[in-house]
């Protein structure tokens, strides 16, 4: 019976690495990390701007407020900006909801389409910044108006355990004119105005 032992193959196999092949190794994996570091942040915008489609989709066509809402940070802000500084400042996932509960009553029809998105991502990649041009078609339900809107998302988020959550909103109009007007004729129409008169409808002349 032999006595010699068998080489064991069983285990992780040892790399014979010289100085220089160690060298040339660590360099590698060193351009790894670079390269992974550089897309974490694509990623991150990415992540955001499928929240933010998520957020308008919530916003458009599924409607319920409770679904809107969890899309908010626990101590998040939805604020109105420039003219849309009547809709106030709502603070707290829990006033956001009660918030989006109200929406189909004054707007009843809303279309939003996002465009030329700005996003920054913190060094950390705990929170980021992100803007986005906004036209949008929409009906207010308490003057059965249609309109165009021209406006602007400038917010803020912050990343949590469950991923990427709106923390800030900040929603400025540019204009919000009757459909078939133009801004140059109406440039700013209230949500909140009840049935407008015949220089608000487009349908008859002022004049006439």
């Amino acid at each position: 019976m032999s006595t010699d032992t068998e080489p064991d193959t069983t285990g992780p196999e040892v790399l014979d690495l010289d100085a220089a092949d160690l060298q040339m190794l660590l360099q590698r994996l060193a351009a790894v990390e670079r390269r992974v570091a550089e897309l974490e942040p694509l990623a991150d915008e990415r992540d955001i701007e499928t929240l933010m489609h998520r957020y308008i989709e919530a916003c458009d066509h599924v409607r319920k407020a409770p679904y809107t809402a969890s899309m908010f940070t626990v101590d998040a802000t939805w604020e109105g900006a420039n003219r849309y500084v009547e809709f106030g400042v709502t603070t707290g996932r829990d006033a956001i909801e009660a918030m989006f509960v109200d929406t189909p009553e004054l707007l009843p029809f809303t279309a939003h389409w996002l465009t030329n998105p700005v996003i920054t991502v913190a060094t950390d990649r705990q929170s980021a910044t992100g803007t986005w041009e906004v036209i949008q078609a929409a009906t207010f339900g308490r003057s059965n108006t249609p309109v165009w809107v021209a406006a602007r998302y400038d917010n803020e988020f912050r990343r949590g355990p469950e991923g990427w959550l709106i923390h800030h909103i900040r929603y400025a109009d540019v204009f919000v004119t009757p459909y078939g007007e133009g801004w140059n004729t109406t440039p700013y129409v209230s949500p909140f105005e009840g049935a407008i008169d015949a220089t608000h409808t487009g349908d008859a002349d002022p004049a006439a």
